[in-house]
């Protein structure tokens, strides 16, 4: 960043380790366990929630070309949660496929 933006500099190091948090979870090989799924939903949610007052942060700040690169910072990142989230969805349609019940819950919720 080219100034030091001290509170969105702490919803970054947050939001990098909640997405840490979300790939770890993927990785888990006991996905298929409802709680971790759920686990998984619940950090995704908190991405989400974070970009958006990530976002809000940004679009307040005055100088207009740390506001440029700090949106764009929001956009990559948004970029980077919709990847998870499209393989939190293969992965809980996958562990659907396994006769996980949850995983049958989560796929109707789906549809």
């Amino acid at each position: 960043m080219a100034q030091a933006y001290t509170p969105f500099q702490r919803y970054d190091e947050e939001f990098k380790s909640l997405k840490k948090q979300v790939q770890d979870s993927l990785g888990d090989d006991d996905f298929q366990d409802e709680e971790v799924g759920s686990h998984t939903s619940n950090l995704l949610s908190q991405c989400d929630e974070l970009l958006q007052q990530m976002a809000l942060e940004a679009r307040s700040v005055a100088d207009s070309s740390l506001k440029r690169e700090l949106l764009a910072q929001v956009r990559t990142y948004k970029g980077e949660l919709q990847s998870l989230k499209d393989d939190y969805n293969k992965k809980s349609l996958m562990a659907g496929a396994g006769g996980s019940r949850s995983g049958n819950n989560h796929r109707e919720r789906l549809l």
